[in-house]
């Protein structure tokens, strides 16, 4: 079918058509009219800001189309401002027509005040004012901040106003008011000064304690009491008011009870406690009784004392008027003091037969007062034991009187022999060699429980036979028994054991020999068995061997043999026997040979890895390429050694070792030819035969070599030395016509791959001179000596001085080690440049002139080569470096020589030092001292008399020295020195010459702990100064000087040394009573010296101040003697820095005096001092005040040790006391005159001891408590009759550990299960601040600070409390203290499930059970369980969660969670599901469903049958109800019902039974149904 649909034309569509038609008519007006617009409302709006604006809009009609529609462009926003809206409207003819309105937005509204709290307020006067403030809102401005004015003035009463102003952001402000009223109407606060009801003691004074009023006004204000207490007792009220100024007013009031609360006092009269003798007739003596208000009242007294025996009381009681009592006891005790009298019923003394009861007759006991007195038998008959035993009688009364105990003495006998039973059979089989061990027998006796069997014969089981033992017994009553015996044969039926030594299977190594470790065999008879081996085995052969051992023991036993299975094969591999390292020269391929062994095979090859290395099959090992050890040190590759079957390899390294070296240098002046280079090995500036040498090439390179690796090692740290000779070449300056030096000072600390030998390097060469003066060589170093430890030495000290120069040029001169040391020429510098160092070699011809000129004179002093060493100083270096300015450079020089030690140890040493001699820019040396013109004062003679006139310092010391000791002083330095020692002293204003010429013997002490030692120097000779001339040799007449010093030095740690020393002088020698052993010019004479009685003098002589005294005896002042004692501190350098002098005994005029100087020293680099201060002191007190401020400010020396005063004084101050005892620590003091001294005691404490005035022992009156005073102040005063000296003496108490500690802590402690902490025992001593503690027993512990722990954490089930003692001692002594720790119980055991884990529950129901729990800690258990199937209550009820159906699932598995709420325990649950019966019957109906017959038909019911699962055939339980009535027509229903044992019902089941007329036949129905279906 289709659809269809029916269209309209618009009026549109027609014009539309129209318009495409182009059909006739005439044509349309034009419209050119544009529409008219009319605003709705006024065009000029003023809006409230804040408010929301709704335009009115604006309409528009047109003359053609009418009313056309507006739009509307612009909007008005929230801020304040002018806007426009326009509006727009186009007819359909496209006029457009515009209109416009202007809004003007403007806040007008001022904001609303509200305030917090009320607009009237009162206030509590006293009380700080918070007003709560105001808020304001405004309708356009979010947040507008109030200004509050006015204030509240809380102290003051009055009527404040507290004004809001609030303004918003447009200018419009409001504002709000609030009053406060500020009121006082607080009343005070009274407060009572005690308790508000007082109980006063009636007859005493009473002393109202009063109350305070404090008003939150006016403070504290006053209080009017009202009210008294009287004397008489009764109840008073005081009362307490006050009123503050605003007329608040308040009180309390206290009540005061005055009574009397005090019992009389009762007063027995006689004794407490009164024995009395029992049956004596007793009068009491009675008691007085006196009360502090009522006097003396009556005494009423009960109780009675009985006649019979016993302890009785007397009771006192008195009473006051009030009712106070009070009551008093004496107790009476009555007693009986006769003892009762013992009689024995039977003999005191009888035999008993042992064996046999024994029953003791006892004894009877009668006492005087008691009728009937128990005696106690003591003592027992031991009728089994023979022996005699004693019973003793006693008996006391009932008063406790003892009577004499009596005895009876039963003997007991036995006189029956004792039976032997053997045990086991009486005849024995036993194996050989095993160990027999008898059954024995025993015996029986009628009395003794165990006698002694006594077996005789023995069984000897390593030889077969048959052997009796004989089993005899005596009773301890010496009874015998009838003896057995035993027969014991022995027999060997057991055959030998055979073992195998080592494993049954072997391995074993072919070709290597086979030692079987055979097999042992044993037998239980024969010990060790000889074993027989039959089968062999060949190592040769690789193969399977058996070896079968078999052994029979001498009885013919045999045992059964064991097998050996021997494997052998080859699975070793060779070893390589040889190094893997090997050394190879350079410059050859031979390196040696690779080694191995193999056990199996001789037949073994060698490989090699890698190309620079060979190896033959045989294990010749080369090099493919001979090597360079400039190129390559060292080589490694693997070496492969097989035997055809096993390999090996070996990492081998191949060292290379190099052969000699090479020193390649240059020369440089300018670059020098023809100049010898030669390494001075021994440090002597001399080209000594053997040492390295070559000469320069025209290009002034110089190349020398060696092939001693070691030399070669030793010359690298040695100078080299450029001898310049006339006639060689400079590629400067041309030939060379003044011979000259130049010295590079060591090629390792100076030198490069490069080395360079310049007039720079040269500068360096004083550091070899300072290294050998600090290197201390006994004399000059032989070429050998050069290259070992001797030579080693200077090298390290020259090293650290190229160091030190190095380190000064870097500092002053921004020179580097390459600016000295390189080829200035090729590069140079600022500094280092040609120029300079032409000017610096011109100077270096002079240096070498002085040298040879001396080493000449020398020689020729000599007689032998003497080395000398001379050199530019540091002030030399600096004025070349940092100008040109060569004038007066000055030089150091030095020489040393000795001979050989003779046979007894003397040898000679002679040292020369000069220092400051300079030398001008052209050659000239110039005499320090000379006053002539520069030419009479300088001169180019270099002689060793000129330089020692142009030197600064000149000194010269011939030693004869012995360094093993001589007898007496063994171990101990001895020298005798001859001394010339020229200074020139120029820094004190006037330049003079100190001329010394002196002889000396010195002896030295060995080096103690901390470097310092002791030693003396005794000295003869002469000091000079002359201001006008230099010459020092014709002083040397006349008169000697003696000076001795014994002297103590020792290092400090600035590198220094300290010194004390005590000198003895005199001016002349003749004259001197200082020592009787005089000695003149020591050295000279040292031949003829008694040496040993000059030493043992002067050993014995006094050197420290302490022995002031002793010096003071020695010296004669009126023959020139002094002594003083000498304090120096010394630098680095030896320079004396501080010198302080104490001179004893100073002759000036008839008395004597002492003087102390005090001296310190400054220096310029160079040594030379530079200042001078001196101060001098007189007067015993300024001098040792002065010289105690040097030694206390000393590293080394203790002022104590060295100084002591030297008047009488009183050293102590403070002094010390043992607590509980009287004496105090003896007075320091120091008596020098040895004068009787008298001792006074005064001061604070002085009442408490006594001064013995003889010896100054202070002794305490009583003993010193330290707890009670730790210190005493006294002032001790000695006399000597002319000096006296008083001194503050404090003397301490030492505190005595008297005190036994203090438990502080709690005796108990309580501890929570399962952890091992308990507490800290804590205890005090007032005596000691370390107390220490310990524990006993085993259970707990305790450290020495009293951490109290257990050893092992406790369990509450297993023991509830641990008691134990705690010792506290401070370590003299000790308290106890008996500790209970108890312990609490911890929850610390799970719940354990106490019902099954397994459930049964019918299905179709949710009940399945409960689970059970216990918990030994714990009444409280909670249950959880997983999953979603089942549930559980808290309490444990298990439900499901759904009741669960058979058929559909059979068995359910949880867990369940049993908790305490600490611990937790889980139990994994099953519940088995049971079939219920939950099926119906099923009926079925016998016959039709429905039946029809007629009225008056009977009617029979066919019935029906019923069938269930469970229950079977159940027909005969169907409920059949049968309402058929066959008289009646209708319908009818029969109903079957039947219902099981399970209780399921059946699907009820009918029958229909139809009942009709007789007149219906039965066919008519059914015909018309046919007929119906028919027409269907």
């Amino acid at each position: 079918m289709k659809n269809f649909k029916l269209f309209s034309l618009s009026p549109v569509m027609c014009v539309f058509l129209v318009a495409c038609g182009g059909g006739g008519g005439p044509s349309a007006p034009t419209d050119t009219t544009a529409p008219v617009i009319t605003i709705t409302g006024s065009a000029s709006i003023n809006h409230e800001q804040g408010t929301t604006y709704t335009d009115e809009g604006a309409t528009a009609t047109d003359a053609v189309d009418g009313s056309v529609t507006v739009s509307t462009s612009g909007s008005v926003d929230d801020a304040a401002g002018t806007y426009t809206i326009t509006y727009s409207a186009t007819d359909s003819s496209g006029n457009a027509a515009t209109a416009t309105r202007t809004v003007i937005v403007a806040d007008t509204i001022a904001p609303i005040i509200t305030l917090n709290g009320a607009a009237a307020v009162t206030h509590e006067q006293g009380t700080t004012y918070v007003d709560e403030g105001a808020t304001a809102t405004d309708s356009v401005d979010t947040t507008v901040e109030v200004v509050t004015t006015g204030a509240v003035n809380a102290a003051i009463a009055g009527e404040y106003t507290l004004t809001y102003t609030a303004t918003d952001q447009a200018g419009n402000a409001s504002s709000a008011t609030r009053t406060v009223v500020v009121s006082d109407t607080t009343v005070p606060v009274v407060s009572l000064i005690g308790p508000a009801t007082l109980v006063h003691e009636q007859g005493t004074i009473y002393s109202d304690p009063g109350a305070t009023a404090i008003d939150s006004v006016d403070g504290s204000i006053n209080i009017v009491v009202t009210g008294s207490v009287g004397a008489a007792a009764g109840s008073y009220v005081l009362t307490y008011s006050a009123t503050d100024s605003a007329g608040n007013g308040a009180s309390a009031s206290r009540t005061v009870i005055v009574s009397d609360s005090t019992s009389p006092t009762i007063t027995l009269i006689g004794e407490a406690t009164v024995n009395h003798e029992q049956g004596t007739t007793y009068i009491d003596s009675g008691a007085t009784a006196v009360d502090t208000v009522d006097g003396v009242i009556a005494v009423t007294s009960s109780g009675s004392v009985g006649a019979g025996a016993g302890t009785y009381t007397i009771t006192y009681s008195a009473s006051d008027a009030v009712g106070n009592s009070a009551v008093a006891v004496r107790t009476v005790i009555v007693g009986d003091t006769i003892a009762p009298v013992i009689t024995l019923s039977g003999d005191a003394e009888m035999t008993h037969e042992q064996g046999t009861t024994y029953t003791d007759a006892g004894a009877s006991a009668a006492d005087t007062v008691d009728t009937s007195v128990d005696v106690v038998t003591t003592g027992s008959v031991d009728s089994d034991t023979a022996g005699t035993y004693t019973v003793t009688y006693t008996a006391t009364d009932a008063a406790g009187n003892i009577a004499t105990a009596v005895t009876r003495k039963v003997t007991v006998g036995d006189t029956t022999v004792p039976v032997i039973t053997l045990t086991g059979d009486a005849s024995v089989n036993h194996e050989q060699a095993t160990a027999y061990t008898d059954e024995g027998a025993t015996v029986t006796d009628t009395v003794d429980t165990s006698v002694e069997v006594v077996t005789a014969g023995a069984v000897d089981i390593a030889t077969a036979g048959t052997y009796t033992l004989t089993y005899s017994a005596t009773d301890s009553a010496g009874n015998e028994a009838t003896t057995v015996t035993r027969a014991v044969t022995v027999a060997d039926t057991i055959a030998p054991v055979i073992v195998l030594n080592g494993a049954a299977n072997i391995s074993h190594e072919q070709g290597t020999t086979y030692t079987d470790a055979g097999a042992s065999a044993s037998d239980s008879v024969d010990g060790s068995v000889s074993v027989t081996t039959s089968g062999t085995v060949d190592t040769a052969t690789a193969g399977t061997y058996t070896l079968t051992y078999n052994a029979s023991d001498s009885a013919g036993n045999a045992a059964i043999a064991v097998t050996r299975t021997v494997t052998v094969s080859d699975t070793t591999a060779p070893v390589i026997s040889s190094s893997a390292t090997f050394s190879a020269a350079e410059n050859q391929t031979a390196i040696g040979t690779v080694t191995a062994t193999d056990t199996a095979s001789s037949d073994i090859t060698f490989t090699i890895s890698g190309s620079e290395l060979t190896i033959t099959s045989g294990g010749t090992l080369t090099f493919a390429t001979a090597p360079d050890y400039e190129t390559k040190t060292s080589y490694t590759a693997t070496v492969t050694v097989t035997d055809g079957i096993n390999s090996t390899t070996q990492s081998i390294t191949v060292s290379v070792t190099n052969i000699g070296g090479d020193f390649k240098g240059t020369t440089i002046d300018g670059y020098v030819s023809g100049a010898t280079i030669f390494i001075d090995q021994n440090y002597n500036f001399i080209k000594d035969t053997g040492e390295l040498s070559t000469v320069t090439d025209s290009n002034g390179k110089f190349e020398i070599n060696t092939d001693d690796v070691t030399l070669y090692e030793c010359l690298k740290s040695r100078p080299i030395i450029a001898s310049v000779p006339v006639g060689a070449v400079d590629s400067t300056r041309g030939e060379v016509t003044k011979a000259y030096e130049m010295i590079l000072p060591s090629i390792n600390d100076t030198g490069s791959e490069a080395i360079v030998i310049s007039p720079f390097t040269s500068l360096l060469s004083q550091a070899i001179i300072a290294g050998k003066s600090q290197a201390n060589l006994a004399e000059n170093l032989s070429i050998s000596q050069g290259c070992a430890a001797e030579g080693d030495a200077v090298s390290a000290k020259v090293s650290s001085e190229i160091s030190t120069l190095l380190s000064a040029m870097q500092s002053n001169f921004g020179l580097t080690k390459s600016d000295i040391t390189g080829d200035f020429i090729a590069s140079a510098g600022a500094i280092v440049n040609e120029a300079k160092a032409q000017k610096i070699a011109n100077f270096y011809p002079y240096l070498k002139s002085i040298t040879d000129s001396i080493n000449t004179d020398l020689t020729t002093t000599y007689g032998k080569s003497i080395t000398t060493d001379l050199a530019l100083k540091d002030s030399a270096i600096t004025s070349i470096l940092s100008s040109d300015n060569f004038d007066d450079l000055p030089i150091d020089f030095s020489t040393r020589w000795q001979t050989t030690p003779s046979s007894n140890g003397w040898y000679t040493e002679e040292t020369i030092r000069a220092y400051g001699a300079t030398i001008s820019a052209d050659g000239n040396l110039k005499d320090h001292q000379c006053k002539g013109t520069v030419d009479e004062c300088t001169s180019k003679d270099y002689g060793l008399s000129s330089l020692a006139d142009a030197s600064q310092k000149w000194l010269k010391i011939v030693r004869f020295r012995n360094n093993t000791g001589i007898a007496g002083y063994e171990g101990r330095d001895i020298e005798f020195n001859i001394e010339d020692d020229r200074r020139s002293v120029i820094d004190l204003g006037a330049e003079t010459r100190d001329c010394v010429k002196k002889e000396e013997i010195k002896l030295y002490d060995a080096f103690d702990s901390s470097g310092g030692r002791k030693h003396f120097r005794y000295s003869t000779g002469h000091v000079f100064i002359d201001v006008n001339t230099h010459e020092c040799d014709p002083l040397y007449t006349g008169t000697k000087d003696l000076f001795l010093a014994l002297s103590d030095a020792k290092p400090t740690a600035d590198g220094g040394s300290e010194s004390i020393e005590l000198q003895y002088q005199n001016a002349d020698i003749a004259n001197t009573s200082i020592i009787s052993n005089v000695v003149v010019d020591p050295y000279t004479n040292r031949a003829s010296i008694d040496l040993k009685s000059f030493l043992d003098e002067v050993a014995s002589m006094p050197r420290y101040i302490g022995d002031v005294e002793s010096i003071r005896n020695l010296i004669t002042p009126a023959s020139g003697d002094r002594a003083c004692i000498n304090f120096m501190d010394k630098d680095a350098q030896g320079n004396i820095i501080t010198s302080s002098t104490f001179c004893v005994n100073l002759s000036e005029g008839s008395g004597y005096r002492d003087q102390y100087v005090s001296t310190t020293q400054t220096y310029d680099s160079d040594g030379n001092r530079t200042s001078v201060s001196e101060s001098t002191r007189i007067y015993d007190t300024a001098a040792i005040t002065a010289l105690r401020n040097i030694l206390s400010s000393s590293e080394n020396f203790n002022e104590n040790d060295y100084l002591e005063q030297s008047i009488l004084t009183i050293n102590s101050s403070v002094l010390t006391a043992d607590e509980n005892q009287t004496s105090v620590s003896a007075v320091s003091f120091y008596n020098p005159g040895g004068k009787t001294l008298t001792w006074t005691l005064a001061g604070t404490d002085s009442s408490y001891l006594n001064i013995n005035s003889g010896s100054g022992l202070l002794v305490f009156i009583g003993n010193p408590d330290y707890e009670t005073k730790t210190s005493y102040a006294v002032t001790l005063t000695a006399t000597d009759g002319t000096n006296s000296y008083t001194q503050d003496i404090t003397i301490n108490i030492t505190d005595v550990d008297d005190v036994t500690p203090v438990f502080s802590s709690s005796a108990s402690f309580t501890a929570a299960e399962n952890q091992t902490a308990i507490g800290t025992v804590t205890a005090t001593d007032a005596d000691s601040s370390s107390i220490t503690f310990t524990v006993s027993g085993s259970e707990l512990s305790i450290t020495s600070a009293g951490v109290l722990t257990f050893a092992t954490a406790p369990d509450y089930e297993t023991k509830t409390s641990y008691t134990a003692t705690v010792t506290a001692t401070d370590g003299t002594n000790s308290a106890t203290q008996s500790v209970t720790v108890t312990v609490t119980d911890i929850d610390d055991v799970a719940p354990a499930f106490s019902s099954s884990a397994s459930f049964t529950a019918a299905e179709n129901q949710t009940a399945i059970g409960t689970v059970t729990a216990t918990d030994a800690d714990s009444s409280s258990i909670t249950f959880t369980v997983s999953g979603s199937e089942l549930s559980i209550t808290s309490a444990g009820v298990l439900t499901f969660a759904t009741a669960p159906d058979y058929e559909t699932k059979t068995s359910y598995t949880a867990t369940v969670t049993a908790t305490d709420g600490i611990n937790s325990t889980t139990q994994s649950i099953t519940v088995s599901i049971t079939d219920v019966d939950d099926t119906a019957p099923v009926i079925t109906l016998i016959g039709d469903a429905s039946v029809s017959l007629n009225v008056g038909a009977t009617y029979s019911d066919a019935g029906a049958t019923a069938e269930d699962n469970i229950d079977g055939t159940i027909t005969s339980s169907i409920t059949i109800v049968n309402s058929v009535n066959v008289a009646t027509v209708g319908t009818y229903t029969v109903t079957y019902d039947v219902t099981d044992a399970a209780g399921n019902s059946a699907v009820q089941v009918t029958r229909t039974v139809t009942v009709a007329s007789a007149g219906l036949s039965g066919f008519a129905l059914p015909k018309l149904v046919n007929v119906i279906e028919t027409k269907e």
